[in-house]
């Protein structure tokens, strides 16, 4: 992830901007790290917070968490200081035994459809 960091949103652990001075990108750019042996297998981005379906269908959400968009049940940010991505970083809680098949992000809010058909939904809630 590149761009605007103010709230971790490019998961680098940092509020520092990405992709904005020569030599930032390509190789140099540094994967979102989601844990050991974890990999995306889909994303979507919101206003300012990112959510990954990981491949064993869970799903991680970090940057502004003023909502609940994170969906930690705190309005604290992730992934804007160091050691709260990757292993440190926890999965949303979809409830006992429940995977993710497909993730929607809005604004401020989080949908995810499960396994089980149902869909759950976090963050804004106001009309």
């Amino acid at each position: 992830c590149w761009g605007l960091a103010s709230a971790g949103e490019v998961g680098q652990g940092s509020t520092e901007a990405l992709g904005d001075n020569v030599g930032e990108m390509g190789d140099r750019l540094p994967a979102v790290n989601l844990g050991a042996s974890r990999t995306a297998v889909e994303i979507a981005v919101g206003g300012e917070h990112v959510c990954a379906r990981l491949d064993n269908g869970s799903v991680k959400c970090w940057g502004l968490a003023s909502a609940g968009e994170v969906g930690q049940g705190s309005t604290e940010a992730l992934g804007d200081n160091v050691g709260e991505m990757g292993d440190r970083l926890p999965a949303v809680n979809l409830g006992a035994s429940r995977t993710a098949v497909e993730i929607a992000v809005g604004g401020e809010h989080v949908c995810a459809r499960l396994d089980n058909g149902s869909v759950k939904c976090w963050g804004l809630a106001s009309a």
